[in-house]
């Protein structure tokens, strides 16, 4: 069971940008100062998540390794054309903040249509935290959570509408 919600959770940071993964064919890891690595996704033998890092094991043998709190962002590249883009959350507009947070959380998406949207908490060892599902209105749609009792460390907050997850880390101080 362990296992899977560590799959479950890889899965949901990586699939940020678009709706099918049949189309990509690179991982990007872009860094907070700039740098940016490039993964074919055929040479990638497996992918972890360990003590705050994300590990890459390659086929040839290699092995890269990255701080969790040194990643900006993962995502898919892709050279297909018929990629159909995510529509009724946008990913462009969710903010999350303060970030490192203290006492309360707030989450600010928008969406195009009245929908059911999920939020959740998840830890880096793949433990939900929080969970909270609720019909969310047309435009910008603002919560607040309280994490005061959360334990200090690196958290990833998921926006879960139907088959589109937003996967946004934060630091709880």
């Amino acid at each position: 069971m362990k296992y899977k919600i560590l799959i479950f959770n890889s899965i949901l940071l990586l699939s940020l940008e678009l709706t099918t993964i049949l189309a990509q064919n690179n991982l990007l890891v872009n860094e907070h100062f700039g740098m940016q690595s490039s993964f074919l996704l055929n040479n990638i033998r497996k992918l972890t998540f360990t003590s705050g890092n994300i590990s890459f094991s390659l086929l040839k043998g290699d092995m890269r390794v990255f701080a969790l709190n040194n990643i900006s962002n993962l995502r898919f590249n892709t050279m297909a054309n018929n990629v159909i883009p995510r529509q009724s959350l946008d990913a462009n507009n969710s903010k999350l903040y303060p970030n490192p947070v203290t006492e309360k959380l707030q989450i600010k998406y928008e969406l195009t249509k009245p929908e059911n949207v999920l939020l959740e908490i998840v830890n880096l060892q793949g433990k939900l935290i929080y969970q909270n599902n609720s019909i969310s209105k047309v435009g910008i749609n603002i919560t607040t959570i309280s994490v005061d009792k959360l334990p200090g460390g690196l958290y990833i907050f998921n926006i879960i509408k139907g088959n589109d997850i937003e996967s946004i880390k934060f630091f709880k101080n």
